[in-house]
């Protein structure tokens, strides 16, 4: 792994479990954002992929690039995306995605049960509108 890529997962991994607070006082990742998802209907599921980039088109207007996994999710987040269509509903109506996004391994996320999705692989510049993450408990 190069030393960017090792920086770009930490960051990443630091912006999901640290979840710092934001200028309005509220953290990053929250409910009052639509942007947070915890518990049992957590898992990565082709129909939990569907809400998350929902969630994203809703929030920010766009639809979702990446699927951020760590490395234990890695086959399922393959299958997911190889072998499904997803429809997104944006604001104005629904649009087919081909392909439906990439799929970025975490290392650093290594040993979580999380994954997330995002417009941009930029945690140091993200926007909470940007992001939807997923935390099994």
């Amino acid at each position: 792994m190069s030393t960017d890529r090792a920086i770009e997962d930490t960051a990443i991994a630091a912006l999901i479990d640290g979840n710092p607070i934001q200028p309005d006082g509220v953290p990053f990742f929250h409910n009052s954002r639509a942007n947070l998802v915890i518990g049992a209907g957590s898992t990565l599921s082709a129909t939990n992929l569907q809400d998350a980039i929902t969630r994203v088109a809703d929030n920010s207007g766009h639809r979702p690039h990446w699927l951020i996994v760590p490395p234990a999710l890695i086959m399922r987040a393959a299958q997911i995306l190889n072998s499904v269509v997803l429809i997104a509903a944006y604001p104005s109506g629904g649009k087919m995605i081909t392909p439906v996004m990439e799929l970025a391994v975490c290392d650093a996320l290594d040993g979580h049960d999380a994954w997330a999705v995002s417009t941009a692989l930029d945690p140091v510049n993200a926007e909470p509108r940007q992001w939807v993450t997923y935390a099994g408990v």
